[in-house]
């Protein structure tokens, strides 16, 4: 990307008014940042007026601008595991690295990834005890086809997703392959923007049957193989490779971009600000809540199970300090968010799964909930049937 202003047949008072432009903002961002690179400010509207009707003019150019600033920011806020990682994110591309970016200069860096004129960028990550979250940053040379823009559809919430199928790792430990989304937002026909989340699923030991969990640091390998639109989803036939194993293999007709995209990091894992409060409680049927633990982005419950029974037959509910359900986070149905909640207090419910999926959650969803809430809550009515409760305070 080298001069590539002097290249663009434009007018020799507007190039000189861009390139005043864009030298003033470089100035801004080097004067802020500290130890990573962070969006400039103080620009002022006019030079930022101009560099916006130029590159409307030429929109595939503005595409390939560097991302400045951090991506967390720009989608933290609009996904349904919103949280404030941005605070908190290690930046993965070093200050020299992000100087080139500012340059035009092209990279060289594993988390800049081209395939098929594809351009997968990860620019940050954050991670907990319960997750993995990626700012994930795709840019399509050709434009993004019209059908994987799907901002519209009511079954994603309102959210813009890139669908992916992929594999990731922990160390040796392969998670296995499956096919997610990315949430985010267009910017443009080109550019996708947006946030990977990844579970984090304990392993219990076969001997004391305490859940583990990941070490502080650990090497973790996120591989895509595949990027589409949701309009994708339900038009798969399955394949086996010769060697035995299972292969997707998608329409013909949905477009697809395939690559070999691997992204291989050391992780910090992040454990401040999390609260673990012991209960130790046991209900007359032998099940029971052993601790609970939130941290800023979410709160669930470990079990206490019955021998000869297992966690899948029993369902964790908890709710919020007005003793509403709380809404779930990730993937796992005993995770629920906590982010912008009011959760200083929570009530915590273990109840029969059968019982509160075909009865219990009735309460909430059936009817008019507004006005039953008048006279019991969703956890004063859990609270008469669940099989364990603890009601539990979390410092502020």
């Amino acid at each position: 990307m080298r001069d590539w202003m002097e290249k663009i047949p434009v007018s020799e008072a507007l190039d000189a008014v861009v390139k005043k432009s864009i030298n003033q903002l470089k100035f801004e961002q080097k004067r802020k940042r500290r130890h990573r690179w962070m969006m400039a400010g103080g620009v002022t509207a006019a030079a930022f007026a101009v560099i916006i009707a130029f590159f409307g003019v030429h929109p595939a150019l503005a595409s390939k601008l560097p991302f400045i600033g951090h991506l967390f920011e720009k989608v933290e806020e609009d996904v349904s595991y919103s949280g404030k990682y941005s605070e908190k994110a290690e930046t993965l591309l070093s200050v020299e690295e992000a100087d080139r970016v500012d340059e035009g200069e092209a990279v060289d860096s594993p988390y800049i990834q081209t395939f098929n004129g594809v351009t997968v960028t990860i620019s940050e990550v954050y991670c907990n005890r319960y997750a993995i979250y990626l700012a994930v940053k795709i840019y399509c040379e050709e434009g993004f086809p019209e059908d994987f823009d799907n901002r519209n559809k009511e079954d994603i919430e309102h959210r813009a997703v890139m669908m992916h199928d992929s594999n990731s790792s922990f160390g040796d430990n392969l998670i296995g392959r499956s096919t997610e989304w990315i949430q985010g937002m267009f910017e443009d026909d080109h550019t996708f923007v947006g946030i990977y989340r990844e579970d984090i699923f304990p392993v219990e030991d076969a001997e004391t049957y305490e859940k583990k969990y990941l070490p502080d640091t650990f090497t973790y390998t996120w591989r895509i193989y595949d990027l589409f639109g949701t309009s994708s989803v339900g038009s798969e036939r399955r394949v086996h490779k010769p060697d035995g194993t299972e292969y997707v293999l998608w329409d013909e007709e949905c477009k697809h971009y395939q690559g070999q995209w691997c992204f291989e990091m050391e992780i910090h894992k992040d454990e401040s600000r999390t609260q673990r409060v012991e209960v130790g409680m046991v209900g007359d049927d032998g099940v029971g809540i052993q601790e609970v633990i939130k941290t800023p982005y979410e709160v669930t419950a470990n079990l206490i199970i019955p021998e000869g029974r297992t966690e899948g037959e029993y369902m964790l509910i908890i709710c919020d300090s007005e003793g509403d359900i709380l809404p779930n986070r990730g993937n796992s149905a005993s995770m629920y968010n906590v982010y912008q909640q009011n959760t200083d207090k929570v009530y915590v419910f273990v109840c029969d799964a059968h019982e509160y999926l075909d009865e219990l959650k009735g309460y909430r969803w059936k009817g008019d909930y507004e006005e039953k809430k008048k006279e019991k809550t969703f956890a004063e009515y859990l609270s008469e049937h669940a099989l364990a409760s603890a009601e539990v305070t979390f410092e502020e």
